[in-house]
């Protein structure tokens, strides 16, 4: 696979920051995954590992505040060609939930260390 080096980052978060009321589960989070990569996240219980998962998928629900930027780039889509990223944390639920089935489920399901149910 030709990788350009020019190309925005499959995924892009920005200072990520999760509150529930007055308890901040998230602060700060920023990191970027090219197109191939794997990413783990690590740490203590209660760290905010399943929180951060959770807000980029846009699946914390109404109690969450959510701030930060969370950049989608998907490779092979018209507008990726046009270089657009389209931020996660800007799009309606509807629109979000048709994206997470035709564009992020799909990326990590053609990875190769994803095995299929048969």
């Amino acid at each position: 696979m030709f990788y350009d080096c020019l190309m925005p980052p499959l995924l892009d978060i920005r200072d990520l920051s999760v509150h529930f009321g007055a308890l901040q589960a998230v602060k700060g989070v920023s990191l970027h995954l090219e197109e191939g990569e794997v990413l783990g996240l690590v740490g203590e219980s209660g760290s905010g590992k399943s929180a951060t998962a959770l807000a980029i998928l846009g699946l914390l629900g109404p109690a969450a505040n959510v701030t930060g930027h969370i950049l989608w780039h998907a490779a092979g889509t018209a507008q990726a060609q046009s270089g657009a990223s389209t931020d996660l944390l800007q799009m309606s639920p509807g629109a979000l939930r048709l994206l997470r089935g035709r564009e992020i489920a799909a990326t990590v399901t053609t990875l190769p260390f994803v095995r299929k149910a048969k």
